[in-house]
């Protein structure tokens, strides 16, 4: 249950930047809503510092992707998060805070579009021209079995 004045600072910003999503089942019955914010760093800061609501400027003031608000009463929360990472956030690492009953951060999560390559993996890959891919790792661990002498 959102309180009514939250309305006007967390649900109405991304609504009015088209940063929503509302899922609908077969009988165009809604099953879920998720409302995102883009933020700049200052912005992702004071949200993982629980330093208050959004401003309106803040909503879409960068390319850091925070998923706001994810609402799936009827057990739809999978293929919500499928759909999100599949055409929302394609290519983007996202963040959200679930929050517990009286608004404290307890926990954190991080998540990632299905196309989102991780900027720091790739230049490390590059740089070394030494580095194993994951399939050569595996094949040399399965053709080198460790020495198991007593």
């Amino acid at each position: 249950t959102w309180p009514l004045w939250s309305l006007d600072q967390d649900i109405l910003p991304p609504l009015m930047l088209g940063q929503y999503k509302l899922y609908l089942d077969e009988q165009q019955n809604p099953v879920g809503f998720v409302t995102w914010a883009w933020l700049d760093e200052q912005g992702k800061q004071k949200m993982l510092d629980d330093e208050g609501p959004l401003k309106n400027e803040e909503w879409d003031a960068g390319t850091n992707a925070m998923v706001n608000d994810f609402v799936a009463p009827w057990g739809h929360a999978k293929q919500i998060v499928g759909d999100l990472k599949r055409n929302v956030f394609r290519d983007r690492k996202v963040f959200s805070i679930g929050r517990a009953s009286d608004g404290r951060i307890r926990k954190i999560y991080h998540w990632r579009g299905v196309e989102y390559k991780d900027p720091v993996y790739r230049t490390q890959q590059a740089d070394s021209a030494t580095s194993w891919s994951r399939v050569q790792r595996i094949r040399w661990v399965r053709t080198h079995p460790p020495n198991n002498q007593t």
